[in-house]
C-alpha cells in the first residue's frame, strides 16, 4: 500500500512529502500502522461513476421508471395499503387525476 500511495496518478492523493513517506516506511518497519490505506469502495464508486457518467445516468433513469411503474401498478392492485405507500402514491397521481 505504501508503494502505491506514492505512485499514486492525482497529486492531491499521494504522500505530501519525502518526510511523510520515509515516517510511513518506518511505521511499516516496526509494526505500526500505516497512512497509506486501500481505496474505499465509496472513492472507487464514485470513481466508476465520473468515468461512465452517461451510463449510470442512463441506469438510474432506467431504475427510477421501474420503480414508479411498480409503484403505479401496486396501488391499482390494492397492495399500497399492505405496503403503506398510498402517502408516496399520491405524489405522482394527487386526487382526482388517477
Amino acid at each position: 500500500m505504501i508503494v502505491l500511495m506514492a505512485l499514486r496518478k492525482e497529486p492531491e492523493r499521494r504522500y505530501a512529502s519525502a518526510a511523510l513517506f520515509a515516517d510511513d516506511l518506518r511505521r511499516h518497519l516496526h509494526g505500526r500502522p500505516v497512512s497509506a490505506r486501500a481505496d474505499s469502495t465509496l472513492y472507487r464508486l464514485g470513481k466508476f461513476a465520473r468515468q461512465h457518467a452517461a451510463a449510470v445516468a442512463a441506469l438510474d433513469a432506467a431504475g427510477l421508471e421501474t420503480l414508479a411503474r411498480h409503484l403505479d401498478e401496486w396501488g391499482t392492485m390494492g397492495a399500497v395499503d399492505r405496503f403503506n405507500l398510498d402517502g408516496l402514491l399520491a405524489l405522482w397521481h394527487p386526487a382526482g387525476t388517477n
